[in-house]
């Protein structure tokens, strides 16, 4: 199994209770992070967000779906989306899990 989490902008310092949590109850499982910044943490595999183009994404990137949104929680949480399916596709997963961050 391969657990997805995707996180855009200042991690949180929750994030590393998240790891954990996820690596306690499953040691052997692989972590992906996709963020645009680096957790520094042995407990994940950092993917940039940079490192995921994908026509999928610059589409989505490039819709103004959200520009009368002032929130960015619904874009970003759409985003994440296009993101994962880029991932999966560049390092051909399989058996995916994903939840939010602050799910723990």
């Amino acid at each position: 199994m391969n657990v997805v989490l995707f996180h855009k902008g200042k991690l949180p310092e929750y994030i590393t209770t998240t790891l954990y949590q996820i690596k306690k109850y499953n040691p052997y499982i692989d972590i992906y992070l996709i963020s645009d910044n680096n957790p520094n943490s042995k407990m994940c595999k950092y993917v940039n967000l940079n490192e995921l183009i994908s026509e999928y994404v610059s589409y989505f990137t490039k819709s103004e779906f959200y520009i009368n949104e002032p929130n960015p929680l619904w874009r970003t949480s759409v985003e994440r989306f296009f993101y994962i399916h880029t991932l999966i596709d560049k390092f051909n997963l399989v058996n995916i899990f994903h939840f939010d961050n602050d799910v723990w």
